[in-house]
């Protein structure tokens, strides 16, 4: 019995699931390439276009986080496996370059010297 509840834990890990016009919605981890945050919005950039609604970042940082996702910005988390090249001032994840901040830079240039 305690093994079906951990495995439906481990499940569960990989989705993340929100509320988009007053529908839960299961969005798969693995589809997402970036997370945005604007204003009180979220933005997931999917491989098939974006999703938005309302959350904050630092909501559902850490289910990313877990999933191998790092903050790069105050409104930009990355898939840390995509990332192919590291400035001062910017990523390149993929086709897409993302703004570094400098509170994040010194603990991503750690991360992806390791």
């Amino acid at each position: 019995m305690v093994e079906n509840n951990v495995e439906s834990v481990r499940e569960n890990d990989r989705y993340l699931e929100t509320i988009i016009n007053r529908k839960k919605r299961t969005i798969p981890i693995a589809s997402i390439e970036y997370v945005e945050s604007r204003g009180r919005k979220i933005v997931l950039h999917l491989g098939c276009g974006e999703m938005t609604f309302y959350s904050k970042i630092s909501e559902i940082e850490e289910k990313l986080v877990n999933n191998g996702f790092v903050r790069v910005h105050q409104s930009f988390m990355v898939r840390m496996a995509d990332i192919s090249k590291i400035s001062r001032t910017s990523i390149k994840c993929g086709k897409i370059e993302v703004p570094v901040s400098r509170r994040y830079y010194g603990e991503l240039r750690k991360m992806v010297m390791e």
